[in-house]
């Protein structure tokens, strides 16, 4: 199945901002009130392979939340990642805009708001990585250094995994795994709902 939905990446991507759409606009005027948008920000770690040449970044996130039956929720968003990494001769930098449709289960407690999420999220990457090279030529006792730099697009679809807690009425706390490709991730975050 991952392979199908790497072979057609593009449509993939394409029904996520459909369904995106179709969430945020395609109620009628009674069901918009129940609608809960949400913006947010956080910390992006790499994990695995990609923690080797990647930092810590940050993510923006915002969104629209639905709920479908008492305790279950669709969510349909649009996030941000960037992160930096590099050594003392090259520099990198990566960013990823993710359009992701996500279920949402409310688990059933009195006093505490849990919420564990689920989904899909097509992730558009951008990469540059500059290279600093030195020669071994030195002319008149002066060093002289040469840039190089190169650029990486691609489209992966990963699976999203993770839970959070609901504070006060209208800010929530969450961790995500993203399960994408070679560079898995884990988001940490804030939103708030309006």
């Amino acid at each position: 199945i991952v392979e199908v939905l790497m072979k057609n990446s593009k449509v993939v991507a394409g029904l996520l901002c459909l369904v995106l759409v179709l969430v945020t606009f395609g109620f009628s005027a009674q069901d918009q009130k129940k609608l809960n948008f949400y913006a947010g920000a956080g910390a992006q770690l790499p994990l695995g392979d990609w923690s080797n040449v990647a930092d810590m970044g940050f993510h923006l996130q915002a969104g629209v939340l639905y709920p479908v039956f008492k305790m279950v929720d669709i969510q349909a968003g649009l996030n941000f990642f960037y992160n930096t990494g590099g050594d003392e001769y090259s520099d990198l930098k990566v960013s990823n805009v993710v359009v992701s449709v996500d279920g949402r289960y409310n688990l059933p407690l009195e006093k505490t708001r849990l919420f564990l999420v689920g989904g899909l999220g097509t992730y558009f990457r951008h990469a540059k990585v500059t290279t600093e090279l030195i020669p071994a030529i030195v002319a008149a006792g002066a060093i002289s250094q040469v840039t190089n730099s190169a650029t990486a697009n691609e489209t992966n679809i990963g699976l999203r995994l993770g839970a959070g807690l609901g504070l006060g009425k209208n800010f929530e706390v969450s961790a995500m795994f993203h399960i994408v490709s070679d560079a898995n991730m884990m988001s940490l975050g804030v939103c708030y709902k309006f």
